[in-house]
């Protein structure tokens, strides 16, 4: 049949049908077969990453500390300088007075001098009556009058038994001063710790239902009071202990000078103005200082300058720990769409806008922990930098408060090939 078919065709069409293929067809056709070939054994061999990326934040391992106004005030003078160490307790700012900051603290430091009522050291006191302390002025003056009705001469018939028992008990008061003082910081680390950790604890789950995670804003929580509670315990027990030694050195002070007419009445009475003094004299840097809540480094928020308002609780300075090592922790914002791809382990590239990634390379890091619940239309995920900001092409950048970027989490790292063949199943 097929012959008779022939029999109608062409001569043309019979002269092909009758004809092998020509060299040129054989080599074409071999040629494309090498080629799919070829793109087969490549795509096996190159990988393709899949990426989730997202909105990075960094910042220290350990959590800075910011500053902020206790009040709305024209700024007086700046303390301090951007990227300058500071200790707990420096002076940042002032805001006007009527004293002079000099004077205060000349007048504080004399008060820590007395403060216990060492009769050697109010011996060697005198009150200087031209420091210019403003508001201060009316509850010194009240010292003073208490401190010249004192009398500091020893008399003849000291009551040594007096004295020995209260040097006694002040050297036990002291020590346990000393110990109490020293775990204050601690106290207040971990304490910073939990408040932390209830921050970023609300931002995940402040907004769920779910009874699971509600029970661990409750124990954080919990856990965060119970250490305040017991910083204030501290606290009170080392003011009580003051207390108790000033109390002690009033009984000293009136077994030296008890010959003395009207002493225990005049010593009662500086100890009294003493106390009120010193209480005045922390409430005036309360409202008119702003102190350094922590040892670090000062970044600004802003370009402060004397004269300029700022407002209550207007954020002013950042006090970056001095001690954060070479580890660096961030919070990525996912897609919702992707966010499932991402696990604990995965690893991570950080892109920073303000250095370039063609010119500065990226930072390598990882997934340290995923959220699993969503806020703002968006879930999130902490990363963990544990070599520092050293970049892929070696370069080392420098941290910055609210340091930012993209994060290029890889979640999946595929041969082209078999991405390929995802796409083209897909279809069917």
């Amino acid at each position: 049949m097929q012959q008779d078919n022939i029999e109608y065709l062409s001569g043309e069409v019979k002269e092909i049908l009758s004809s092998p293929p020509s060299w040129v067809a054989t080599w074409g056709i071999g040629l494309l077969v090498g080629i799919v070939v070829v793109i087969t054994a490549v795509g096996g061999l190159f990988r393709y990453p899949e990426i989730v990326t997202g909105d990075v934040n960094i910042t220290t391992e350990t959590p800075p500390v910011t500053v902020v106004s206790q009040k709305t005030e024209y700024i007086s003078e700046l303390k301090t300088r951007e990227n300058s160490a500071v200790s707990t307790g420096d002076i940042l700012l002032t805001f006007p007075s009527d004293a002079v900051l000099k004077d205060v603290l000349e007048l504080e430091k004399d008060l820590e001098t007395i403060g216990q009522l060492d009769l050697e050291k109010l011996q060697n006191y005198s009150p200087n009556r031209n420091l210019n302390i403003g508001e201060l002025f009316q509850a010194y003056s009240s010292f003073v009058t208490a401190f010249e009705l004192v009398p500091l001469t020893e008399s003849g018939n000291i009551d040594y038994a007096t004295v020995v028992a209260v040097d006694n008990t002040n050297a036990q008061l002291q020590r346990q001063l000393k110990s109490l003082e020293a775990s204050l910081p601690t106290l207040r680390q971990e304490e910073q710790a939990l408040n932390t950790e209830l921050i970023n604890a609300a931002d995940q789950y402040g907004k769920t239902t779910d009874t699971s995670y509600t029970l661990v804003l409750f124990k954080i929580n919990s856990e965060l009071k119970n250490k305040q509670s017991e910083i204030k315990k501290l606290a009170v027990k080392i003011e009580e202990l003051k207390g108790e030694i000033s109390k002690s050195n009033v009984r000293k002070l009136q077994a030296q000078t008890q010959a003395e007419t009207g002493a225990g009445d005049a010593i009662y009475k500086l100890n009294q103005k003493l106390d009120e003094l010193k209480k005045s004299v922390k409430t005036w840097k309360d409202n008119f200082l702003v102190v350094a809540p922590a040892d670090g480094i000062v970044q600004f928020y802003s370009d402060l300058k004397a004269g300029q308002l700022v407002n209550t609780g207007d954020v002013l300075f950042t006090i970056m720990p001095k001690d954060a090592g070479e580890n660096y922790v961030g919070k990525v914002k996912l897609p919702v769409d992707k966010s499932s791809k991402v696990k604990p382990g995965q690893p991570v590239n950080i892109k920073f806008g303000r250095y370039p990634f063609r010119e500065y390379g990226t930072v390598k890091s990882k997934v340290s922990k995923v959220y699993p619940v969503a806020k703002d239309d968006a879930f999130y995920a902490d990363i963990l930098i544990e070599n520092g900001l050293v970049t892929t092409l070696n370069r080392k950048l420098d941290f910055y408060q609210q340091m930012s970027g993209k994060a290029e989490i890889v979640t999946d790292d595929r041969t082209f090939i078999s991405k390929l063949f995802e796409k083209f199943t897909a279809m069917f």
